[in-house]
């Protein structure tokens, strides 16, 4: 079976090279539009190809595509949807667009933030009035940033406003978002037709940028009311394929808020193979329909993934903790270091420049 990998310079697409290419009947191929180079140190597929998902599809001729990033995923749901894994083109919309999104209020236990798309920075200014607020990529198919945040309505002074004006003047469609508090936690799975095949839960321990953004460091949870609602949704959507649900939850007043869906493998995965799991076996198993039996609740829940030199160095010495560096060495500690020295060292000096710069 020839299996197309996207993306594949990333840690989650690495990730998943690595795990499928323990299965010798696959014949892995990673496609990036960067230059490939850190995949390659690693040799997990076959194959590289450094260009366009579409001219890799016309070269090898695969039997299927996992796509990792989001661009990928509306590649595939446009052009391949019968090599790949994917939920209908309605579903994959409302998790795209972040305004449609709220349709989801429409279940029971489901709360998603008010949230509006504006196009001009008066728009903003009157929607902002006396709240705090984040400023996303409506669509991050179409534009893709890290979000920015707003405090008391203050929108012009804030220390983005040059980024956020640049954007709209450039023609951006920004979802403005009412800021909810908590702590970022996690739902990860992969679904069939709704049914969830498999599944862990994580807390987000750090993340960068250390205002919000991609995990940095994560410990394995499990919660039934956020399996509950993340079932809920799964189901009203008749999800296929994978998918991620970040929520925030509010300790204060027991609630869970719906931050957003990402339609596609997510940068944490390293997690869930620490965990005993293997998502992209699990996809492929769904795919060919030799996957019998859903996974219940038997993970290990305590497990800490850091990915020291993926941002999590970064992310102590932006919050001045690099007194927490012992946490690296206890028990239930897991981390990506040693799989290649070659790419720890390339590693190694990206992270001492973020410190320095």
């Amino acid at each position: 079976m020839l299996v197309i990998i996207t993306e594949a310079n990333t840690k989650n697409s690495i990730a998943i090279q690595r795990e499928l290419s323990k299965n010798k009947s696959l014949l892995l191929i990673g496609v990036s539009n960067d230059k490939i180079n850190i995949a390659q140190i690693f040799k997990y597929c076959t194959h590289y190809f450094n260009g366009n998902l579409g001219d890799a599809v016309k070269y090898f001729k695969p039997d299927l595509i996992i796509p990792i990033g989001s661009l990928s995923v509306k590649t595939c749901s446009l052009y391949y949807r019968n090599i790949s894994l994917l939920p209908d083109e309605e579903s994959l919309e409302i998790a795209f667009n972040k305004d449609k999104m709220t349709i989801l209020n429409t279940l029971e236990n489901v709360n998603y933030p008010n949230c509006t798309v504006v196009d001009t920075i008066e728009q903003l200014i009157n929607y902002c009035i006396d709240k705090d607020c984040v400023i996303k990529s409506a669509n991050e198919t179409l534009l893709n940033f890290d979000p920015f945040y707003i405090s008391n309505g203050d929108v012009t002074n804030s220390s983005n406003f040059i980024k956020i004006r640049s954007l709209i003047d450039n023609g951006a469609k920004l979802l403005v978002q009412e800021r909810v508090n908590g702590v970022a936690r996690g739902f990860f799975c992969i679904a069939d037709k709704g049914v969830i095949a498999i599944y862990y839960m994580h807390e987000r321990i750090r993340e960068l940028p250390i205002t919000g953004g991609s995990s940095t460091a994560a410990e394995s949870i499990y919660c039934e009311e956020m399996y509950n609602i993340s079932s809920e949704i799964i189901n009203y959507l008749k999800w296929t394929g994978p998918l991620m649900i970040e929520y925030k939850y509010d300790q204060l007043n027991k609630k869970y808020n719906l931050i957003e869906l990402n339609p596609k493998f997510w940068g944490s995965i390293d997690l869930s193979y620490a965990i005993g799991f293997n998502f992209a076996k699990c996809l492929i198993d769904i795919y060919q329909n030799n996957f019998i039996n859903p996974v219940k609740n038997n993970y290990q829940v305590g497990v800490k993934f850091y990915w020291i030199l993926d941002g999590d160095l970064v992310a102590l010495f932006k919050r001045r903790e690099f007194f927490k560096i012992k946490d690296y060495f206890k028990k239930n500690a897991k981390n990506g270091l040693f799989e290649s020295m070659q790419v720890d060292v390339i590693k190694f000096f990206w992270t001492l420049k973020k410190i320095i710069f």
